[in-house]
């Protein structure tokens, strides 16, 4: 009788284990379905906004892929654009800004995109990919001197 009595309390430690198990998968397939594991899902963006300048970017990134991060510029009178710190080069590698900038300008740690005067808003995408695994933390900021933080995690 003592053997069955221990087989039997064993067994259950193992079904526990399997139901903590399954309880574990689904609150990731939750995760991944909210979009807290990359690309799509509701909280798969995070949209920023200072004034004149407007940031969607993901919210997680995964290493070795396209990402976008999408601007969007006030209308204005004079010449309007946004600064990228050296931070984000050695984060991420740059590979198209779509609509390109008229000129392009290096200062102080920041590479400078210009794009000319316009009554209408402008909407610039950066195609970047994420160059390591972690926490990207960085400040994109418009001409005029708004600026908004950004983060974006990036996994393997």
């Amino acid at each position: 009788m003592t053997i069955v009595k221990n087989e039997r309390a064993f067994q259950e430690r193992v079904w526990k284990a399997e139901r903590l198990g399954w309880a574990l998968f689904g609150l990731i397939l939750v995760l991944a379905l909210l979009g807290f594991t990359g690309k799509g899902g509701y909280w798969s963006t995070v949209n920023r906004d200072a004034g004149a300048i407007a940031v969607e970017h993901p919210r997680v990134a995964r290493s070795r892929s396209a990402e976008t991060v999408t601007l969007h510029l006030l209308p204005s009178a004079n010449e309007r654009g946004f600064a990228l710190p050296e931070a984000f080069f050695s984060l991420f590698r740059l590979e198209d800004v779509e609509p390109a900038p008229h000129r392009t300008q290096h200062q102080s740690g920041s590479r400078l995109f210009f794009y000319p005067a316009g009554h209408a808003p402008l909407t610039v995408r950066l195609h970047a990919q994420p160059n390591g695994v972690g926490s990207a933390r960085f400040a994109l900021s418009a001409l005029g001197g708004d600026s908004v933080q950004i983060s974006i995690f990036v996994l393997p």
